[in-house]
């Protein structure tokens, strides 16, 4: 039996050139590769998932697409990414190099995940939204009002081997937070004349909190706070707030 051949993430020479919604504060939970297809509206995929603990809420399993499954297959243990093609390397247009490099960015070390994503386990990050670079040869879908995003890591807050104290709870929610929460969201509104997609404006509103009022511990445990009310399953302050609301997007 031959040897397995696993793909290597550890730096961005280890990717070639080619072809449930939730953002803020989140921890990593049992993060392996697995086949995934998008809840049957799409194909069969090789996939970095992993199991996002917001801090209030229900956890969600989140996935990015690794590439080809003609190239691709999750080892028997999930840790690992086996080759199974002809292609050396993950490609850089898949949504695992966008993670990737979002980590590498935040400061982790490159050479704690090489082929191993077992290590991640346990890691709390600031996380957002960031639109989902073009794929050539990818027409996109004629009845998608919004483009496509992908969930990045915005800032790391606790490493994996880290004692976990600094996940921080979010403020408790009160009328200066939904009034906080209203502003910002009027200040966005104008710039989408067509509206915006709820988890689409949480990640506006949290990059322009986080540029006005810093990334310190209290500021960033403010802006969780004010992300999670725009996100709460409720929707009760987009459901009352001086704008429309409807089907999940929010307009003037």
């Amino acid at each position: 039996m031959a040897k397995e051949e696993y793909a290597s993430f550890g730096s961005e020479d280890d990717f070639s050139e080619g072809g449930g919604l939730i953002q803020g504060r989140l921890k990593w939970n049992n993060p392996r590769f697995e086949i995934y297809d998008y809840n049957g509206k799409g194909p069969e995929t090789p996939s970095f998932a992993a199991d996002m603990e917001p801090e209030d809420g229900d956890t969600v399993t989140q996935y990015w697409s690794c590439g080809s499954r003609d190239e691709w297959a999750p080892s028997k243990d999930g840790k690992r990414l086996v080759k199974v093609g002809k292609m050396a390397k993950l490609s850089k247009s898949c949504k695992y190099y966008r993670l990737l490099t979002s980590l590498w960015e935040a400061k982790f070390p490159k050479e704690k995940v090489v082929d191993d994503v077992s290590v991640l386990d346990g890691m709390v990050c600031d996380m957002v939204r960031v639109p989902d670079a073009e794929r050539k040869g990818l027409e996109p879908k004629k009845d998608k009002k919004y483009a496509p995003d992908v969930l990045v890591v915005d800032a790391i807050v606790t490493l994996p081997w880290e004692k976990a104290t600094g996940k921080g709870k979010a403020e408790p929610a009160g009328d200066d937070l939904s009034a906080d929460a209203t502003s910002i969201i009027l200040e966005i509104l104008p710039d989408h004349k067509d509206g915006i997609a709820k988890m689409k404006l949480a990640g506006e509103v949290f990059n322009r909190l986080k540029k006005s009022l810093g990334a310190g511990k209290e500021s960033m445990s403010k802006i969780n706070a004010i992300v999670q009310l725009i996100t709460a399953k409720d929707e009760e302050l987009l459901k009352s707030g001086p704008w429309t609301y409807e089907k999940g997007t929010v307009s003037q």
